[in-house]
């Protein structure tokens, strides 16, 4: 889903040269910090010409509610296809259910209980 919304930001986003980006805000967090979020979202801003990525609802161990990550067109464009790249190399799904196909017979809900996808 969040390569998906990435896709969908840039392609209706307009592209800006590099020289027209703002420059990042100086208070730069450098590290690793490991949480499970609640929700993202993805913005832009076209003041700026660029992109945002919210990660909210969670608890961190510095106390944080959200984080918001700024990048610039590139950068998100290779969020995108990194992305891309890792959903590829996962199962395929069921082109009737969306689930993910195993070894195992696969029952699909779709098919009203008249076919059987994915058996060998």
């Amino acid at each position: 889903m969040l390569g998906a919304a990435l896709e969908d930001l840039l392609e209706r986003t307009p592209h800006q040269s590099e020289a027209s980006v703002s420059e990042p805000d100086s208070s730069v967090f450098v590290g690793e910090l490991e949480v499970h979020v609640g929700s993202l979202a993805v913005g832009y801003d076209p003041e700026g010409a660029g992109f945002s990525l919210e990660a909210a609802d969670f608890t961190s161990a510095l106390g944080l509610s959200s984080i918001i990550l700024n990048a610039r067109r590139d950068q998100f464009a290779s969020l995108e296809q990194e992305i891309s790249e890792i959903v590829s190399q996962s199962r395929p799904r069921c082109p009737l259910c969306g689930q993910p196909l195993t070894a195992d017979p696969h029952f699909c809900p779709e098919s009203n209980g008249h076919a059987r996808v994915g058996e060998v």
